[in-house]
């Protein structure tokens, strides 16, 4: 299993696509598209019928406002296979609106069906061969942080937000969690700082642990910090757009 790092910016980002990441295993899964991921998933060359599901922790647009060029480009592409969106409940009725402000008629020309999942905290999903649970974080519209089990393994995102104890008990002996660090260790009400995750990953004991939604302006003083910070841990990493861990 592969996992693509399409973006690691923030919302603003003039150097980093948004944040977003692509799990190719058995199954292929995409967490988040905001405006400036659809590019970085097309550089890939995936087969159209190569996405399963995408996953949206959130409905802010930097990580949801490329669906429609996501969808637009696939059905270009001749995807026949159905395509699962999950989300928390009402993603269906938003992505309606969305379609129609983007590309109105759009979906009833789509050659795929779109099925919508409803992910809720407490229950798992089963999807195909991945099964999905999610725990909320403190943000400022409703986040559900997501693990996703596949191929043995467990990956968990935490979308944005600060985390609860929820999340944590999510993020447990993941093999890999990506996880919003928008501050260095300036407490904030709707973000995560990289200590703060840090610190996290420690706790739940995960095998490896990224940081993305990294501020604009920290991002200098966050390698900094990393570098380190990682001779001692080892397990940490601050992935750029385009990287990728084999898992």
């Amino acid at each position: 299993m592969r996992v693509h790092f399409l973006g690691t910016g923030e919302a603003f980002d003039a150097e980093r696509a948004n944040s977003s990441v692509f799990i190719a295993g058995s199954a292929g899964l995409l967490i988040d598209c905001g405006p400036t991921v659809p590019p970085r998933l097309w550089r890939l060359a995936c087969p159209p019928d190569a996405l399963d599901a995408v996953c949206f922790t959130h409905l802010h647009g930097d990580h949801v406002l490329g669906l429609p060029a996501l969808l637009g480009r696939l059905r270009q592409d001749g995807r026949r296979a159905p395509l699962a969106l999950v989300g928390a409940p009402g993603l269906d009725d938003f992505v309606a609106r969305l379609l129609d402000l983007a590309y109105p008629g759009l979906r009833a020309r789509l050659p795929f069906r779109l099925l919508f999942r409803d992910i809720l905290p407490g229950r798992e999903l089963a999807l195909g061969c991945a099964t999905l649970r999610s725990a909320e974080t403190l943000h400022g519209v409703r986040n559900l942080a997501i693990r996703a089990e596949l191929d043995g393994l467990a990956c968990a995102f935490s979308g944005d937000g600060r985390p609860t104890p929820e999340a944590e008990a999510l993020y447990r002996r993941s093999d890999l969690l990506v996880h919003d660090a928008y501050h260095l260790d300036e407490p904030h009400p709707t973000h995560a700082t990289a200590v703060e995750a840090v610190e996290l990953a420690r706790r739940a004991r995960v095998t490896r642990l990224a940081l993305v939604h990294v501020r604009r302006s920290e991002r200098a003083a966050l390698l900094s910090w990393q570098g380190g910070l990682s001779r001692q841990e080892g397990w940490l990493h601050i992935p750029t757009c385009g990287d990728h861990i084999d898992m």
